[in-house]
């Protein structure tokens, strides 16, 4: 629990620290991002079929825009990854639970109020926790559920998650800030389980809403 606050703490000064900065320099506004994961692995040699695991995304932004052409969006964010495995009559899903903080140079157009960005840069995550959940049906029996918390201490996971990202960002201008649609893919460059017999990345899309309050100009 220390560990886990002592990183937390971390990524979220050098994001403030990252966006106090740049304040001095170009349009700057902050604010908040939320919405929803589609989340797989990739396994490597291939073993079986994984399906996607719909999850969660939140985010605390700041964004500067130096030009009409070029902005630089930090963010910390809280994201939900893992997957799900199907069998017959047994659904097991594996959920983690990420703090991170994200850097991406925007590129993009504007006419009149609406915007277009594209997007794009790296990732750093940190896993707070995960659980895993298994459903198992047979017929004539109730639903059995079983949810079980994930101990990283016992298991040879790798907590840190470094990767890119990137993806397209439609924007309303108002007086006062803008309204946001964001809907990016992400691809981990660690091995989740760098000591295991196969290589295991995390991947996926996410898509949320966002508002930034201009804060300086």
């Amino acid at each position: 629990m220390k560990k886990n606050f002592l990183y937390t703490s971390l990524i979220t000064l050098v994001l403030l620290s990252i966006g106090i900065k740049n304040t001095c320099f170009g349009q700057a506004s902050a604010g908040l991002r939320a919405g929803l994961s589609l989340t797989n692995t990739a396994i490597e040699p291939s073993i079986n079929e994984t399906e996607n695991n719909l999850g969660y995304t939140l985010a605390i932004m700041f964004e500067n825009q130096f030009s009409g052409l070029f902005a630089l969006q930090t963010e910390a964010r809280l994201i939900q990854k893992g997957y799900k495995s199907m069998e017959p009559n047994l659904e097991f899903v594996v959920n983690y639970n990420y703090y991170g903080l994200s850097i991406l140079p925007q590129l993009g157009i504007q006419k009149n109020n609406f915007r277009i960005n594209v997007l794009g840069g790296p990732y750093l995550d940190y896993a707070l926790g995960g659980n895993t959940i298994t459903k198992i049906s047979n017929p004539g029996l109730p639903l059995e559920v079983n949810k079980n918390k994930i101990d990283f201490s016992q298991a040879d996971f790798n907590r840190f998650e470094f990767g890119l990202e990137g993806g397209l960002e439609l924007k309303f201008i108002t007086d006062s800030g803008s309204i946001s649609l964001q809907g990016r893919y992400f691809n981990a460059l660690t091995n989740a389980f760098p000591n295991d017999a196969f290589n295991v990345f995390n991947r996926g899309f996410h898509i949320s809403l966002g508002y930034l309050y201009q804060t300086y100009e």
